[in-house]
Order: C-alpha cells, then sequence, then structure tokens
C-alpha cells in the first residue's frame, strides 16, 4: 500500500506542473476533438486573441481562420491523424475585434484528440510573409502582362535567377534560369553590337545603385533579332557595396517592328510629296551649271576669256550644292559614315568664322562665345561643320529683317537626371549651341523640327533634311541635340558632344592656341533667359 501512495505521489505532481505550464504559457494551447471542435484552451487565448474560455468552447477552430487559409488549413489539420505535426504550419486566426493575427502551429493526435500548440509570429516573420506575399503579387502580375517578365542577380555569386518570360526572351532554358545561371550565360546572346554599351550602364548602376533603362538587342538561338527594354535598380550595403540588382524585362520587338514599318511608309510619303521641291532644286542648280558652261562657250567663242573664270565659279558652286543636296539624301537613306578623330572644337568654330559671316550676310550680327578651356570631341570635324553651317543659315532665314547669331561652347556634366531628360548616358560633354532673335517655332513645329522632310519653307525651298542630319550625326557621334524655341522669341539649337579624354592632334594645336587667345568665358548660357536648360 505504502509503495503505491509513493508511486502515485510523481503522478499528481507531474500533473500540479502541467497545470502550471498550461497556465503560464505564452503560446496558444488547445485541445479539439476530430471534427475540429474546440474542448478546451489555456489563458493565452484571452491575452492573444480577447475570447474568454465560454466564447470559444464548443466551436470550431474553422469558423476562425482566414477564407484565403481555408484549404490549406483543413489539409494540415487532416495530417495530424497520420503522423505529427512537426514542422511549424503558419495561418492567421481571427482576434476577437475582427483583425487576424498570424500563428505557427505544431500538433499532434493521441487517444481521440488533437493536442496543439500556436505561437505568434515575430513581426520580422510577420515583413518577410509580408514582402513574399508582394514578390508573389508581382511575379503574379508580371506574368499577366504578355512580353514582361522579372529577374534578380546575386552580385556576391555572379547568378541571374529569372521567370519563364525572362528565360524565353533571353533564349535560355526555363528550367535553368529558374535556378540560376552565371552572368556570362545570361548575357551570351545580347547582341555584340549593344553589349558594351549594356556593361557601361550596368557598370554606372553598381556605383550609383539608381534606377537604370536600356533598350537593346538580342540575337536569339534561332537566329532572329529580339528588342528588349531592361529596367533594374541595383541594391547596394550599408557600406555602398553592390550586392543584389533586380529588373523587368519587357519584349519590344513588335514596337520596333511597327516603328520601323511607320517610318518606312512616312518617307515614302514624304519623298512623294517633295518630289516636286527636289526636281526644281535640282533643275535650279543644273540651269546654274548649264547657263554659266554655256556662256563660257559663248565668250570662248569670241575669244573674250576675261570673265570665264567669274562663270566657272558660278557653275563650281551649283556643283558644291547639288553634291550637297546628294548627300544628304544618301545620308537619309543610310547611316552616313563618320571619321571621327580629336577636336579642338573651339579652334573649329574659329577657323570657320569667316565663312560663316559670308553666308549670313552683313545685316546679322555674329557673335562667337568660347569657353576657355573646352574639352575636345572625338568626332568627324567635317559633319560638325556641316552641322555648324547649316544651323547658321537656318538661323539667318528666320531673320529676314536681320538680327544677332550667338555660337556658344561650354563643358557640360550631365547627372541621372538630365542625361535622362537629354536620353544619354551620364557623363562629360561638351554644348555647342546656335542662338538667334528671329522668328521663333510654335511648340508643334519645334517638335517636328527634326523629322525627315519637314520644312516650313514654301515648296521649293528647302528639303527639309538639315536638321535632321545634324540629329542623325549627333547620335551616331554618341551625344544629342536639343531644341528650345519661342514664337517670336527665336531659337537655339544645342548640340552635345561626349568629351574625348586625351590629347588633340598636333594639326589643331595651331588652331587651339590662336582660339584659346581670343576666347572669352561665357556670362549667361547661349545668350538668353529661355536656354538656361542647355
Amino acid at each position: 500500500m505504502e509503495n503505491d501512495k509513493r508511486s502515485a505521489r510523481p503522478t499528481a505532481a507531474w500533473t500540479r506542473a502541467q497545470d502550471r505550464f498550461w497556465q503560464l504559457s505564452r503560446e496558444l494551447l488547445v485541445v479539439a476533438l476530430p471534427d475540429g471542435t474546440i474542448e478546451t484552451i489555456n489563458p493565452a487565448w484571452t491575452e492573444l486573441l480577447g475570447y474568454e474560455p465560454h466564447e470559444i468552447v464548443g466551436t470550431t477552430f474553422l469558423g476562425y481562420t482566414h477564407p484565403d487559409d481555408l484549404n490549406a488549413t483543413v489539409s494540415a489539420f487532416a495530417g495530424i491523424f497520420d503522423q505529427p505535426l512537426h514542422i511549424p504550419f503558419e495561418y492567421r486566426f481571427r482576434h476577437k475585434d475582427g483583425s487576424y493575427r498570424w500563428f505557427a502551429w505544431t500538433g499532434i493526435c493521441s487517444e481521440g484528440r488533437v493536442y496543439a500548440a500556436g505561437r505568434d509570429l515575430p513581426p520580422e516573420r510577420l515583413h518577410a510573409k509580408v514582402m513574399s506575399d508582394h514578390e508573389e503579387f508581382t511575379r503574379l502580375a508580371l506574368s499577366s502582362v504578355g512580353g514582361v517578365g522579372a529577374w534578380s542577380a546575386d552580385l556576391q555569386h555572379g547568378r541571374y535567377v529569372a521567370d519563364v518570360a525572362i528565360a524565353r526572351l533571353y533564349g535560355l532554358d526555363p528550367v535553368r534560369a529558374a535556378g540560376g545561371v552565371p552572368t556570362a550565360d545570361f548575357l551570351a546572346n545580347v547582341h555584340p553590337d549593344d553589349l558594351p554599351t549594356l556593361q557601361a550602364e550596368i557598370a554606372r548602376s553598381m556605383v550609383s545603385g539608381k534606377d537604370m533603362a536600356l533598350e537593346y538587342r538580342l540575337r536569339h538561338p534561332d537566329g532572329s533579332i529580339r528588342w528588349v527594354l531592361s529596367r533594374w535598380r541595383t541594391h547596394l550595403d550599408a557600406d555602398g557595396r553592390p550586392v543584389r540588382r533586380t529588373g523587368i524585362g519587357i519584349e519590344t520587338t513588335g514596337q520596333r517592328n511597327m516603328e520601323e514599318q511607320l517610318r518606312q511608309a512616312q518617307k515614302m510619303e514624304a519623298v512623294g510629296q517633295l518630289t516636286g521641291g527636289l526636281a526644281h532644286d535640282f533643275n535650279n542648280l543644273l540651269a546654274g551649271i548649264t547657263g554659266s558652261l554655256g556662256l563660257m562657250q559663248i565668250r570662248m567663242r569670241q575669244g573674250r576669256l576675261d570673265d570665264l573664270e567669274r562663270y566657272m565659279t558660278v557653275a563650281q558652286g551649283a556643283a558644291r550644292r547639288a553634291a550637297a543636296l546628294t548627300h544628304r539624301l544618301l545620308a537619309f537613306s543610310r547611316r552616313q559614315t563618320l571619321d571621327p578623330k580629336p577636336t579642338d572644337v573651339n579652334g573649329l568654330i574659329a577657323g570657320m568664322e569667316d565663312l560663316i559671316r559670308r553666308t549670313i550676310g552683313p545685316h546679322i550680327a555674329l557673335e562667337v562665345v568660347g569657353t576657355v578651356g573646352l574639352w575636345p570631341a572625338l568626332i568627324d570635324p567635317g559633319q560638325l561643320e556641316n552641322a555648324l553651317l547649316n544651323l547658321c543659315i537656318n538661323a539667318r532665314d528666320a531673320m529676314p529683317d536681320g538680327g544677332r547669331i550667338t555660337i556658344e561652347t561650354a563643358n557640360k556634366w550631365l547627372d541621372y537626371s538630365a542625361s535622362s531628360t537629354h536620353d544619354i548616358p551620364e557623363g562629360q560633354y561638351l554644348s555647342v549651341c546656335v542662338t538667334d532673335t528671329g522668328t521663333g517655332m510654335a511648340p508643334e513645329v519645334a517638335a517636328r523640327a527634326f523629322e525627315p522632310f519637314f520644312t516650313t519653307k514654301p515648296l521649293g525651298e528647302g528639303t527639309g533634311l538639315g536638321l535632321s542630319m545634324i540629329h542623325g550625326f549627333a547620335r551616331q557621334s554618341g551625344g544629342h541635340v536639343r531644341i528650345y524655341s519661342e514664337a517670336g522669341e527665336g531659337t537655339t539649337v544645342c548640340l552635345y558632344l561626349p568629351r574625348h579624354y586625351g590629347d588633340v592632334g598636333s594639326d589643331e594645336v595651331a588652331h587651339r592656341v590662336a582660339e584659346v587667345a581670343r576666347a572669352r568665358p561665357a556670362s549667361r548660357c547661349c545668350s538668353r533667359t529661355r536656354a538656361s536648360t542647355c
């Protein structure tokens, strides 16, 4: 009998200990019947969820489960009857105030009862779940839009992870892309002509950590060329070191094809509309040539040779203008071949000053403001000369009653915001601006100024190719051109040319020395307040 008492004492003590644990536990403890009916709960339910025991005992836990979690919760509960739930199962349980709280549950089935414990998720785990849900929503949103996909790069290990849309666009195996591929494999199909630019933009983003965007070509394994607009951000750690890069890719092949078709259609329409004007131009030029040759022939028959040089000069001038017009047409039909070389732009402008003065005439004043210490540019000097002369002729035509033309140079540093505005990479540029005090342009005219064959001049007085050639020259040189104009207030056209890091050739030194001696610092930008953004 004494032995029975001694053996019963540990059992009673253990029961009291269990009761204490039941009362003091910070987790939700519950005993439930196999149908999910709650049989008993511990006091933590009142503290964490607001329910008194009599409010919840006798009800089923399914009535408090978040609707979005119901199916998964039922499956997890049913699984307890086969084996204990050791790996915590997370779902949302309704608070008495109507809100939902996340709990991680473990449980076991024994002797016809389900014994479970629910732990309140810490804030950092809740944040991780919210972020996971947000990322999943983002993936679903992207996958619902054709031609759009997402990717992520682990910069520490040099691996890219991509979804199915990106894998197909980049010509990768979707299974490998989902598991991660080396950087070299991810970029393997980028068009060789576009790869250096992409790598330069990636390098810039590794330092700045700013949002970046670039459109480039992919050479697909099936031989086709696809265009992708890639937008990404590089994530930096507390020390400013790049650790991760995330982005999306949007296929723009169809848009590119439509734009090309539209451009070709517009070109053909413009060519058809301007055939008469071009024919008129060539007829005038040929008339000058044939007329001069005819007069030369008459003078030679008469033995009057003193005037031959004058007629020869007229014929040569007409031939040069015809050649220039032909050059413009060829430049429009295919990209012109450039011969870039390090160029002292101030010296180039100084060498053209007399030619420009003779071209614009005495009724228009010319001012050249060359910034001291102007950086050299790697450009085709002949094309820049043609661009400047064309801009000055346009400015002259906009001032039939006279006025002023100002040619101004400056060194520019374009940050990310400015480079985005000008649609060129960040970096150092030199600007060449031509400003006139002429009639200016209405906004709708300025918006079309660089369109091929667009002109406001009467039929036969202009081909509309000048500004489009200047735009093409600037873009081919790695720069850009912008136009600032107000009706009745004149016009400023600014060329942005990338800085050349190196010396100017010896053939430019003499021009530069002479130019620096006469250059003076600019006190204003493009001579007018409206062009301060140039």
